[in-house]
């Protein structure tokens, strides 16, 4: 996927470095239960996508750093709101399953309620100071490289997908940081292979057999 860029490496290098320390590291106490909520709850992938949230809305400007970190906090905010958590049984609620599902911060408000012997619960405040410690981090490194803010914008999208554990099924990161840097030219050449792979797939469809042995044109 053409040459390497050793600035961005380096870059997305010391993002993941900052994520681990402050927020896979915070889990290390939780009892079992605890920290397998939050492997799975989009919540560092979360935290990433909202910077690569904040740092796209000032565009080229470098905000103060209250005004970056809050407005972090918002948008990590607003997408725990509007983002749909864990579903209930699909078996239990067959067609309402989706309709029952609740948003990732009643998620992580009832996860916070529940307590564990073999380990600490998630206190209210873990997930605000996972993302204040981080975005504090982040800041620093964006006066490092003010220089190359489009580039470091580019490495927080990338650390946010590393992150996620199903980044098509968190519409926050697929929308700030997947389709972005899709469409950056670090992915021509991954784009350029897609689409030649649809038109062999294309191709090859117009004479697909359906399941009832007729052909299939297109």
């Amino acid at each position: 996927m053409g040459k390497r860029n050793p600035l961005a490496s380096q870059q997305v290098s010391k993002l993941c470095t900052c994520v681990q320390n402050h927020g896979i590291n915070s889990f290390k106490d939780l009892a079992s239960k605890a920290g397998e909520y939050l492997s799975q709850a989009h919540v560092l992938c979360d935290i990433a996508a909202s910077i690569a949230f904040a740092l796209s809305e000032a565009a080229d400007t470098i905000p103060d750093e209250d005004t970056f970190i809050n407005a972090c906090k918002a948008a990590f905010a607003l997408s725990r709101r509007n983002s749909l958590g864990f579903g209930p049984s699909r078996k239990r609620h067959g067609k309402n399953a989706v309709a029952a599902r609740k948003s990732r911060q009643e998620n992580d408000d009832e996860e916070s309620q529940k307590r564990y012997t073999d380990g600490d619960s998630i206190s209210s405040d873990l997930l605000t100071r996972i993302l204040l410690d981080i975005s504090k981090d982040v800041y620093i490194l964006l006066m490092e490289y003010k220089s190359q803010t489009k580039q470091f914008l580019q490495a927080v999208q990338s650390t946010a997908i590393l992150f996620c554990p199903d980044p098509d099924s968190h519409k926050f990161t697929w929308d700030m940081c997947f389709i972005p840097l899709f469409q950056t030219k670090i992915c021509d050449d991954l784009r350029s292979k897609l689409n030649q792979d649809i038109i062999t797939a294309l191709e090859y469809g117009k004479t697909d057999i359906w399941d009832n042995g007729a052909r299939a044109y297109w």
